[in-house]
């Protein structure tokens, strides 16, 4: 992915927000019960990010400003059902200058990324409830160094972050 394309990114600032935006709403459906498509919102998103990263490179903090770059990897986050463009979308990132992505979303999709090859993760984000509502995460690698891994992702303890999983599972459960 050309990080030099295109030369007005500030446009898609907006679109990118309203993207996540839609991608948010919908999920909280889930959350409330009621009726929902994450998968067509995911799918139609994941498209239209393909071509503003077509037209601008990865719109990182600096083009579109935090709140937007932030929608665009909440996009990648979401596209599961195109794991390749994850893929990519995660060694652009991993690319780009200190400060035009947050190191938790880099620590997030490189997690999703490696679910989605069934492959262990390296930093316990991605899990699912279990019977009791507790957070299982799915295989995690060197167990032993996770916390270590964390921090320097700038990670919450693993215990915190299980926590937080869980009283938002509480919430889903209900």
């Amino acid at each position: 992915m050309d990080q030099t394309k295109g030369t007005e990114p500030k446009n898609y600032r907006a679109e990118l927000i309203e993207m996540a935006k839609t991608d948010q709403s919908e999920r909280d459906k889930m959350r409330r019960g009621e009726t929902f498509d994450a998968e067509t919102i995911d799918r139609r998103n994941t498209e239209r990010l393909k071509e503003i990263i077509n037209s601008i490179g990865w719109p990182r903090i600096s083009l579109v400003g935090e709140e937007a770059a932030g929608g665009a990897w909440l996009i990648v986050q979401h596209a599961d059902h195109d794991t390749p463009f994850q893929e990519a979308c995660l060694k652009t990132i991993k690319g780009l200058p200190e400060g035009e992505v947050e190191l938790e979303e880099i620590a997030l999709l490189e997690d999703r990324v490696r679910m989605n090859r069934k492959l262990p993760q390296l930093y316990g984000t991605q899990g699912f409830p279990n019977k009791n509502g507790e957070f299982e995460p799915f295989p995690i690698a060197d167990p032993k160094n996770l916390e270590a891994r964390r921090k320097k992702m700038g990670l919450v303890p693993f215990s915190d972050y299980k926590e937080a999983m869980e009283k938002i599972y509480e919430q889903i459960l209900k």
